[in-house]
């Protein structure tokens, strides 16, 4: 199916990534790039670190309808992609740390805490439109 959408064969689809996993990892990297772009192109001029993250939030859900597929491959068992999301897991705690230094956060909460509420963010965005959309308040 990925070769018929790129407009190529399955041969060339394996001559030029080899594998299965080779494809994903390929993938995972352009979603990482298109990330950071988006990221990058939110965040430019923010005026404080908590608002950097929030334009960066903003940013990044809408990717997830393009980019949700690969939550299901485990691309971070390719040692390029697991090492790349590292430093954009880093950088997330560096940008809340900056925030909890400007006073935008409270310093008592720990990182680790802030980037798993982070993580659950869409999860936590489509409950409450999904419940908000039914009139439920579950």
């Amino acid at each position: 199916e990925v070769a018929r959408l790129a407009g190529g064969g399955r041969a060339t689809l394996h001559r030029h990534f080899g594998s299965r996993e080779a494809l994903i990892a390929a993938l995972a990297q352009a979603a990482m790039d298109e990330v950071d772009r988006a990221v990058d192109e939110a965040t430019a001029g923010a005026p404080s670190h908590l608002e950097a993250l929030r334009l960066a939030m903003a940013a990044v859900i809408p990717l997830g309808d393009r980019q949700g597929f690969l939550a299901l491959e485990r691309p971070e068992q390719d040692p390029k992609v697991a090492a790349r999301y590292a430093e954009g897991v880093a950088e997330t705690r560096e940008a809340m740390a900056a925030a909890q230094a400007e006073g935008e956060l409270p310093a008592t909460l720990p990182a680790a805490w802030l980037e798993a509420t982070r993580a659950q963010a869409a999860d936590l965005a489509w409950h409450s439109f999904q419940h908000g959309a039914k009139g439920d308040p579950q």
